[in-house]
Parts: structure tokens; sequence; C-alpha cells
């Protein structure tokens, strides 16, 4: 009995050791594609302070996450020592966006100051982890006055309409910044939102947001955009589909599974694994190989984007990754209509698993989209997006200066 005893735990003791030196293998090539993939994306991320490396795991794919050791806080609103201008952000993408115009608004000796309302800080805390600049609680209506010299809002609507309104009625000046993709003419949202029509100036992205709207605006670029546009592309992984999964704020609620179906289907009959990325506020799907990790970070192991109207296209396009605009559900909104040859589109399964064929490795995806893209987001490499934005808003609140 004591030898059998003996045996078996001589036995138990060897799959232990066996098991620990496979896991170290796989941890270490876990770690050298944790560290390529990272170092692929180092373009991408700027302004990171006490940043480290978490592996995450995706349908046995490795992908680049970030974490910090500690969560950021939104500051009380408090009176500024100087006026600043009110930088408004609604999500985490939006940081880019206003922490490199208030860098150079700063440099024109314009001071400025970031604050997010409490139900927008839900979506941009994530962000604020990359940032070392406070993000103040947003002033009430009633709050604003003499310290604020203008408000700009990314979106003027919906939980910044007020304080937009509120802006207008005291005399501030305000502007609203287009954030990516819109639906100007609220075709397919079901809603009566009227974006960037409510603040007095609007900063399109390019000459498509021009033409949408009326009034003073003008184009002044994406800064996240244009910096995805400028970097090297990075070396592809093996081949996987990310699923862009967004029927968010009851928009289109009712294609959802139509669409989610549909694509994976199109990916199974292609032969491609797939990676369904979950929008922040979309609680609906239950499907496997899904993940919940921000969809630009699991861009970096994806080699086509499979997504229905949103501003994750441009991203792509602008990483040099295909996009595939998949529309089973009959959307209508103008924007991807057209592709111009820049992507493939697809209304079924079937013709997504031809589009998917047709977007294999070798494909030069900014040199086809170039021209699509650039009427999306204008991009002047001598004047950065943060400069022309500055220009435009510095230019308003003190005209004779500049």
């Amino acid at each position: 009995m004591a030898l059998v005893l003996f045996l078996a735990l001589a036995l138990a003791v060897t799959l232990l050791a066996v098991i620990v030196v496979k896991q170290q293998g796989h941890h270490d090539r876990l770690a050298e594609r944790v560290q390529e993939v990272f170092e692929s994306s180092q373009n991408n991320a700027t302004g990171l302070h006490a940043l480290t490396q978490d592996v995450r795991v995706i349908d046995g794919v490795v992908a680049a996450a970030t974490r910090w050791p500690s969560t950021p806080a939104i500051q009380p609103w408090s009176t500024p020592p100087n006026r600043v201008v009110l930088l408004l952000p609604g999500a985490a993408y939006h940081l880019p966006e206003v922490t490199h115009l208030a860098e150079v608004l700063r440099g024109r000796g314009v001071p400025s100051r970031i604050a997010s309302g409490r139900p927008h800080w839900l979506r941009v805390e994530a962000g604020a982890r990359w940032i070392t600049e406070d993000i103040f609680d947003v002033p009430s209506p009633d709050e604003l006055g003499e310290d604020v010299s203008a408000v700009v809002a990314l979106k003027d609507w919906g939980g910044y309409g007020d304080l937009v309104a509120a802006a207008r009625a005291r005399g501030i000046p305000t502007f609203a910044k287009v954030e990516g993709a819109q639906d100007f003419g609220d075709i397919d949202t079901g809603q009566d939102r009227k974006p960037y029509t409510h603040a007095d100036h609007i900063l399109c992205q390019g000459q498509n947001d021009f033409d949408a709207l009326a009034g003073s605006r003008f184009i002044v670029g994406s800064t996240r955009l244009e910096r995805l546009w400028s970097a090297p592309p990075a070396p592809r992984p093996p081949a996987r589909a990310i699923i862009n999964v967004n029927f968010t704020y009851g928009v289109l609620d009712a294609a959802r599974e139509l669409y989610v179906r549909s694509a994976i289907e199109g990916c199974e009959a292609a032969g491609i694994p797939y990676t369904l990325a979950i929008h922040p506020e979309e609680y609906a799907i239950k499907a496997n190989h899904t993940s919940t990790i921000p969809i630009s970070r699991l861009l970096d192991v994806g080699t086509v984007l499979i997504s229905r109207f949103s501003t994750v296209p441009f991203e792509a396009m602008a990483r040099d990754i295909p996009f595939i605009y998949h529309n089973p559900h009959g959307e209508e909104v103008p924007l991807f209509q057209d592709a111009q040859g820049a992507f493939d589109t697809s209304t079924s399964a079937d013709e997504l698993a031809k589009a998917i064929a047709n977007n294999g490795p070798g494909k030069d995806v900014r040199q086809r989209s170039s021209a699509f893209f650039n009427s999306q987001v204008d991009i002047d490499p001598a004047n950065t997006a943060a400069h022309r934005a500055a220009t435009v808003i510095a230019r308003v609140i003190s005209p004779v200066q500049w």
C-alpha cells in the first residue's frame, strides 16, 4: 500500500513538473508576443505614466492591455486662478483630442481645464489612466461665469447640451469638435439629437463634416487619427477577424442579432478565427469569443475589421488594417454606403466570406483608402489638428491677439 502511494505521489510530482515546464515555455512565448505588440503600439500611446504591461489572452491570442497601479479620481470643481477654456470629453478616446489641445493652448498662454460630467466619467475614467492632467467635475450650468472663457465639447447635445446652452446664454463662446463618424441627419438613430448644431462654432474632422453641417465651422482634423495615420504600420499577427459590435444607446437594437449571427457565419465560412469586440455600452451580447478589451487594443491582434457604422473603421484604415462594411440589417446613414474603392462591403454571410478572402495579407490599405479617409479626416503634416483647433479657439476668444 505504501509503495502504491509512493508511486502515485512520484507520478503526480512528475506530471506537475512537466506542466510547469510547458507553462513556462507558453508564458515565455506570450511574453515575447506581448513585447512585440506593445512596441508596435508605442506610437499610439503618449503621455503614459507608471505604465506596466498586463498579458491578456483572447481566444488563445495575446493582446497588449495596459494597467496602472492607481485609479484616477475626478477632482471637485473649484474656481480656477485664471479664466480657462473648459474642455469636455465624453469618452476615453476623446482624451487625446483634449489633452493635446490643452497643451497647445497652454503654449499660447491660454489656460484650459479638462472636466467631465459624472455620467461621462464612467467612460472617461479608463482613458484618464493614460494622462497626467487633472480632470475636474464639470461645473453646473449655474456655476458658469467669468472664470470660463470658452466651452469646447466633443458632443454638444445630450449630457453636455445644457452646459453648452447655458454658456451661450451667458455670452461664453462655445465650440463642438466632431468626435468621429456621425449620423448628422439622425437617419438611423430614431432620435432628434441634431448633433453639432447647438454650439456657436463647429470644429470638423474633414470635408465630409463641413459639407454636412452649416454655420460657423472649421476643418481642423483629428489628433488621434492623424497620429495613427502617420505612424509606421505594425507587423500583422496571424489571421483573425475583429467584429465590432456597437448597437448602443437604443440605435438599431433589433438589428443586433442578425448582424452578429451573419458576421460569425461569414467568418466560419471563410475559415478565419474571430473575436467579437463589445462596446462598453453594449449589454445584450451572449456569444462565445467575446471581449470587452478596448477595440483599439484588439486591433493589435486583428488582420481584418468587420464593422457596421462606427468611427472604428477610420482607425483601421489609419492603421493599415483592412475594413469590411457589414450591413445585413440595411442601415441607411450614407457615410459608408459609397465605398469609393476604399473597402469591401457585405450584406450577408456569403458576401462577407468572399470579402474576407479578398482582404488577405499584402493589401496596402492606406493607399487604397487614402481618398476616402482624407475626405473624412483632413491631415496637414505641417499643421497638426491640435494647433489648428487652438488657432480657431484663440482667435475667437482673443481676436486682437491672434
